[in-house]
């Protein structure tokens, strides 16, 4: 009874012995799904069939977009105007005044942005007005314009105020209106030899222009001046300016045919007998742009003589010998002088 229990215990440790191995034996049947040697696709990881995406994969379309940073830059690059600009044009300056030449009728103020892609609010007294191209058209009757910058971004405004003033010309009979009973303009004479007409022919300003009856090869050969100029001494620089105009020619279509030129008279009493310390200042003759069109030119002076107080204006004119003749045909009106 004995020897058949100690067969069935060992026959049952048995039994549970291979049952144990059997749960260590690995299954054949399994097929591995990384059995080859190729290296992994970019994107996944070695070794691993659910891998997630590389981040950086150029192909990824996931994500945010990124927008271009936007300019914060609200000013202003550059101004040109017809009148004066004072002071000179400076980004982070941001009042001006402009003088209107009171012998030229366009007035205009032009602007370049710092940054193409900031937007520009326009005002004209006060009232918006919409410009192209940055091109201001006003008129004499204007007293301020107002130009507002606003930075791509828009958190940056930049206002600049540009006030307008039509100061007074100080050459009495500026356009030859007011003529002698022997037809020549009141206030004007000749400083040379040779003489001058008035003539309805060409005009740029009111009824009349003057020419010289002849031209010499030398500009100081004629010369118009004008009666005395008492300045009020409050300003610092003075601008002299005068309108010119050649016809059509037949013979010549260049336009250095005639030259002109402008010069100013220093003095030290208000009748202009005195010389002041610095006698006078001349532009150097230049032609005008173009052929049948007036062309104002003109001439700034920026040191006045502490010792002047009265000044007057000359208009002068010579031929380009070859180019021009004696009786090149030409015309001047409009004459202004102004403080500023």
């Amino acid at each position: 009874m004995i020897k058949s229990s100690t067969r069935l215990y060992a026959v049952l440790a048995l039994f549970l012995l291979l049952v144990s191995c059997s749960d260590q034996i690995p299954d054949t049947t399994q097929v591995s799904t990384n059995t080859e040697s190729n290296p992994p696709f970019p994107g996944t990881q070695s070794g691993s069939e659910n891998s997630e995406p590389d981040v950086n994969d150029s192909n990824d379309t996931g994500g945010d977009v990124i927008t271009p940073e936007q300019s914060p830059i609200s000013t202003l690059k550059a101004i040109s105007s017809s009148g004066i600009l004072s002071p000179s044009f400076l980004p982070e300056t941001h009042e001006y005044t402009i003088l209107l030449n009171n012998s030229d009728p366009d007035f205009f103020i032009k602007f370049d942005k710092e940054d193409e892609n900031s937007s520009a609010e326009v005002s004209v007294d006060g009232e918006e007005q919409t410009c192209s191209e940055n091109h201001i058209q006003i008129n004499k009757d204007v007293s301020f314009v107002t130009i507002i910058i606003t930075s791509e971004d828009c958190n940056s405004t930049t206002e600049y105020r540009f006030n307008i003033s039509s100061p007074e010309n100080l050459i009495d009979n500026f356009s030859f209106e007011q003529l002698s009973d022997e037809s020549l303009p009141i206030a004007w004479q000749m400083n040379s030899s040779g003489g001058y007409v008035i003539s309805s022919e060409n005009v740029f300003d009111g009824d009349n222009a003057f020419s010289f009856d002849s031209l010499t090869q030398s500009i100081s050969g004629r010369e118009l001046v004008s009666g005395p100029c008492p300045l009020t001494g409050d300003k610092s620089c003075i601008r002299l300016s005068a309108s010119f105009f050649l016809p059509l020619d037949s013979v010549s279509d260049n336009t250095q045919r005639v030259l002109f030129s402008l010069k100013l008279y220093f003095y030290s009493d208000v009748e202009c007998n005195t010389p002041a310390s610095t006698a006078y200042r001349t532009m150097k003759s230049t032609e005008v742009s173009e052929e049948a069109a007036w062309t104002e030119l003109s001439f700034d002076i920026n040191e006045v003589p502490d010792d002047c107080i009265a000044v007057k204006a000359a208009v002068r004119a010579c031929y380009n010998p070859g180019l021009g003749s004696r009786e090149t045909a030409h015309f001047i009106d409009s004459v202004s002088l102004i403080e500023y």
